[in-house]
């Protein structure tokens, strides 16, 4: 999901059963120092349904029951009193979560929740889901803005099961043996 989308959450727009959806319904607008953010419609053609695992299940039920903010309206990822979080705020709790893993260095740009939007669709491509499914789960609006950012991902996965359909009969081995 994109950073704006996931600050829009409210617990409404999960399903924490056994089917695991998040409905993407809204996105937070920037606040200004005229206008507090506030919900509004997501970009052209993002309205969708992401299925999501057990585990990040288990991880949200945990969140809610921990965040003191579980009313069916409360925002998933809130300030201490239950205010939508600013971007800003979200970027530099990602930075500094990303520092504790040891993921950003001084010659590393600090990790985005954007890395993580496309490290998820590129693992979605390398997992095979076809075009189609990709550009929905994303919320692109069409296939071609898909294609147009995540061509070289295809690619990679194609050369990759390629190989892969090479070593199940042997002939990778066979020839690095050759030669």
């Amino acid at each position: 999901m994109r950073q704006s989308e996931l600050l829009g959450l409210r617990w409404q727009d999960i399903s924490l059963g056994e089917e695991g959806l998040v409905h993407v319904r809204h996105q937070l607008s920037r606040a200004t120092a005229k206008t507090p953010a506030r919900l509004i419609p997501p970009k052209a053609g993002s309205l969708r349904e992401i299925e999501i695992s057990g585990e990040l299940v288990s991880i949200l039920r945990e969140h809610k029951l921990a965040s003191g903010h579980k009313a069916e309206t409360d925002f998933v990822f809130c300030t201490a009193t239950g205010g939508p979080l600013e971007q800003r705020n979200a970027c530099r709790a990602v930075q500094r979560a990303g520092t504790r893993a040891g993921l950003n260095g001084p010659e590393l740009e600090p990790v985005s929740l954007h890395d993580a939007r496309h490290t998820a669709i590129s693992r979605w491509i390398a997992a095979g889901l076809d075009l189609v499914a990709v550009q929905r789960l994303a919320g692109h609006k069409d296939a071609t803005t898909t294609l147009r950012i995540y061509a070289h991902a295809w690619e990679r996965a194609q050369r990759s099961q390629d190989i892969r359909a090479k070593m199940a009969t042997g002939g990778l081995v066979l020839s690095a043996v050759a030669s």
